[in-house]
Order: structure tokens, then sequence, then C-alpha cells
């Protein structure tokens, strides 16, 4: 994984400490508005992972992230209101509600992880170039790079020529290519 996709995963994780921070004041309310901004951050964890333990741990640190946030959560309105009791109810609910939360995603993020790894592998595979038998010129795309390639000491004297291809035509083609100088400035 590279560094940047990295530091972009962490910063939209952690992010998340800045929200519970920020809705605090809507009390209740505000575990409505974040775990639904919770999911859409699982789901971009999902798409960047690399697989199923990538997902697991960036889901894992999703966690981390939404329990200290809602611990800092619950620290202001006890700072803020003065009524512990309230805000140690609040922090018991949405932590337990963000394990189970964040615990469901983090399998379905892990299943979908391992797919679109299976899918990028797969489309790897296939975009990887080939040469084609003989001189003919060509690239074709097939499943490897050196199951389908030939080289001119393995092919037999059929395989290298074609007799649909005319040689002056060729000769012609490579006589008419352009020619450049060097130019020196003084």
């Amino acid at each position: 994984m590279s560094v940047r996709k990295m530091l972009l995963m962490l910063t939209v994780n952690y992010i998340l400490i800045f929200a519970w921070i920020f809705f605090f004041r809507f009390e209740e309310t505000s575990a409505l508005i974040i775990f639904p901004i919770t999911m859409g951050v699982a789901f971009f964890d999902t798409v960047m992972a690399e697989g199923r333990l990538s997902a697991y741990l960036w889901c894992g640190n999703l966690l981390i992230a939404t329990v200290t946030g809602i611990i800092l959560q619950a620290y202001l309105i006890i700072r803020e209101t003065g009524d512990r009791d309230g805000a140690y109810l609040r922090a018991a609910v949405e932590i337990p509600v963000a394990v189970l939360i964040i615990g469901v995603i983090a399998v379905i993020s892990g299943h979908e992880a391992a797919k679109l790894k299976r899918r990028r592998q797969g489309r790897g595979v296939e975009a990887q170039p080939s040469y084609d038998r003989g001189f003919s010129g060509g690239m074709r795309s097939t499943g490897g790079f050196r199951s389908s390639m030939t080289f001119p000491a393995d092919a037999d004297d059929e395989d290298l020529y074609d007799p649909d291809v005319d040689e002056e035509e060729i000769l012609a083609d490579l006589e008419e290519e352009p020619k450049f100088r060097v130019i020196k400035k003084s």
C-alpha cells in the first residue's frame, strides 16, 4: 500500500473524531448523524483495502477512532453540562452499538475486499501483453506473458514465413519513415 493511500485512509478514518466532537451539542441525535457517516467511511475503507486482512485492519482502525470520538464527546458533555450520569449512559450505549455496527461492516467489508482483490488480479493478468507467434508484429492479450510467447529459436520455419505479407511493401514502409536531424544551437 502506498504512503499516500495510507495517509488518506488514516485521515478519513480519524476525521470522525472531530465529527463526534463537533456534534456533541446535538446530544442523542449526534449518533443518528454520525453512524451513517461511519458506514460511508467503512465503505471507503472497503474500496481502498487490498484484501480481507487489510479491510479488517482498517475497520479496526475505524472502530478505534469512533470509540475515541464517543469518549471525547462524553467528556465534553460532562464539562459543558455537568451531567455525568447522562454522559456515561450515552457512552455506554453508543460504544457497544459502534462495536456492533463496525463489526458487521468489517465482516461484510472483508468479504467484499477479497472479491475486489480477486477481480483486480484477474483484470491484471488479462491486461498483460504477450507476443503473437511469428513476426506478424501484433500484440494480443492472453492469460500470461511467458505462456504464449515464442522465441524465433523455438519456432519452425513454417511459423516464421507468412505468405500473405509482401516483403517489398514492408521494405518500402521502412524506407518511408521520417528521418530526423540533430540541430545544435550555437
